[in-house]
């Protein structure tokens, strides 16, 4: 990536978000769909982390980015019923303990998360849109390809480029 500018190599790492992760990997302690309680004493290095939480895992970082790291963990944080509220990233497999290996159950709750659908309504008194998929109509009428959601005290942030590599319009945020 060296010689590239910023622009590109936004793009290029919005891009690389939005491809699938692989399948589960040989030596993976928890496998995708997985949940899982992350504990309460992460260590002074990651403090600043979310803790004592239920989530499903997403994938590992191997899975989604290639090479051999297998365990640090991308979750899907769950809220006190067990719906998705936000996504998280990376926690070591030390500092998971396994709760369910239902499988089938992990990947929908997965697809909601990185689908149109959320359970958290969402709330910019700058637009007026509530939800994702609000958020997901609003941006591709006005030209977004890529584009990342994520959920904030105040309503959702947004990140992206247009179909021609150039940043999202101010008016989107």
């Amino acid at each position: 990536m060296q010689g590239m500018d910023c622009e590109t190599r936004k793009a290029m790492a919005i891009a690389l978000k939005a491809q699938p992760p692989k399948a589960d990997l040989p030596g993976q302690k928890f496998k995708r769909g997985s949940k899982v309680h992350v504990c309460k004493d992460l260590g002074p290095m990651m403090r600043h982390f979310t803790n004592d939480f239920d989530a499903i895992v997403q994938y590992t970082y191997a899975q989604k980015f290639g090479g051999s790291d297998i365990e640090n963990y991308a979750l899907v944080v769950l809220d006190g019923a067990g719906e998705p509220i936000n996504e998280e990233a990376w926690y070591w497999e030390d500092q998971l303990t396994l709760l369910s290996d239902d499988i089938e159950a992990g990947l929908k709750i997965i697809e909601i998360s990185e689908g149109d659908v959320m359970s958290e309504t969402l709330r910019n008194p700058k637009n007026g849109l509530k939800t994702f998929s609000e958020v997901r109509e609003y941006l591709e009428k006005r030209g977004a390809e890529m584009f990342e959601i994520k959920t904030t005290d105040t309503g959702f942030s947004i990140t992206g480029l247009t179909k021609d590599g150039k940043k999202l319009p101010e008016d989107s945020k």
